[in-house]
């Protein structure tokens, strides 16, 4: 019989919480912000690559770069505090 890791199932709940939120801001950006394509893009990859399995440090890293190439967005802050949440959930 196969148990269930429950901090790893914790993990996992909390890292969809957080994209989620991630991507509920990303839906707020201003049409005209140029990367918010690409946020929306990455966000959805991560939530399919999250369903199947854990997510990388990289994955996470390459989600802040493109949290950085927001100019002058007032939701800068808070996407990057979300992605920092995300990134201490797997040990960065």
């Amino acid at each position: 019989m196969v148990t269930a890791n429950p901090t790893s199932s914790t993990v996992t709940l909390e890292a969809t919480t957080l994209l989620a939120h991630i991507g509920q801001v990303v839906h707020w950006l201003p049409k005209r912000e140029a990367p918010r394509t690409d946020l929306h893009r990455e966000v959805a990859r991560m939530e399919q690559h999250l369903a199947a399995e854990t997510l990388s440090r990289g994955q996470i890293l390459n989600l802040r770069v493109h949290v950085w190439r927001l100019q002058g967005s007032p939701l800068r802050s808070l996407l990057n505090r979300r992605v920092t949440q995300l990134l201490k959930l797997y040990g960065g």
